[in-house]
């Protein structure tokens, strides 16, 4: 499964693209910051503890 981001919320700080530094799965979209399902691992690859979640502000950032 993986994360995603909800346009509804984000307000495009960047907090969370800074923080996905392990496989890279966020980036700026036209309005809001995205998030490649293909890519997102929930972390787990990086010792399971989700990078981006606690960066977000808003609590934009979900699972899919």
């Amino acid at each position: 499964m993986a994360m995603k981001i909800d346009a509804d919320l984000c307000v495009s700080c960047g907090a969370c693209e800074d923080a996905c530094d392990v496989n890279n799965a966020i980036t700026a979209g036209d309005t809001t910051y995205l998030i490649d399902a293909a890519k997102c691992d929930e972390c787990k690859s990086a010792g399971g503890d989700q990078k981006c979640v606690p960066t977000c502000g808003v609590d934009a950032i979900v699972k899919a």
